[in-house]
């Protein structure tokens, strides 16, 4: 990507994260590390995990897998994927510090990327943990949609 598209999207990317937060009530902040030792969060992780472990492994070690709405990345670590998207940007930042060999993205997947600015890959497997639930009926529609683009075999949502 040339540096003024990755600028411009850098831009972009903020403000749709400031619009995220916006319609969120200004309250959108990372999952805490925490929230991921409670119960109900093992048992997802844990059916999340057995759901893509039919799934072969790339040569880089991970699994052909999209995580939307990835926060911290607990999820997709476990799942072993190669991807994770998220809104907020500094959540990103700190992903991409923490596992520079998973690929870190910074949109909202409601409002997919140009294509001309970004191309999205197709993956195996895109998951949703805990994301539908945050959005308005007709954005989760659209995001279905963008996901059912690029899924080639499995989309998993959990609420």
């Amino acid at each position: 990507m040339s540096e003024t598209k990755t600028a411009l999207y850098a831009v972009l990317c903020g403000f749709m994260y400031e619009e995220f937060v916006r319609l969120e009530g200004g309250v959108e902040v990372a999952v805490r590390d925490s929230t991921y030792q409670e119960p109900c969060q093992i048992e997802r992780t844990r059916w999340l995990v057995k759901n893509v472990e039919d799934l072969p492994f790339l040569t880089n070690g991970h699994r052909s897998i999209l995580e939307i709405g990835c926060s911290g990345g607990h999820q997709l670590l476990a799942m072993k994927g190669y991807a994770g998207v998220d809104v907020n940007p500094e959540i990103i930042e700190e992903n991409r510090r923490k596992h520079p060999d998973t690929l870190w993205l910074c949109f909202n997947a409601v409002f997919w990327p140009d294509e001309t600015v970004m191309p999205l890959p197709r993956f195996e497997c895109v998951a949703l943990p805990d994301v539908i639930e945050h959005l308005e009926f007709a954005d989760a529609l659209k995001l279905i949609a963008n996901v059912k683009q690029i899924a080639e075999h499995r989309i998993l949502i959990t609420t």
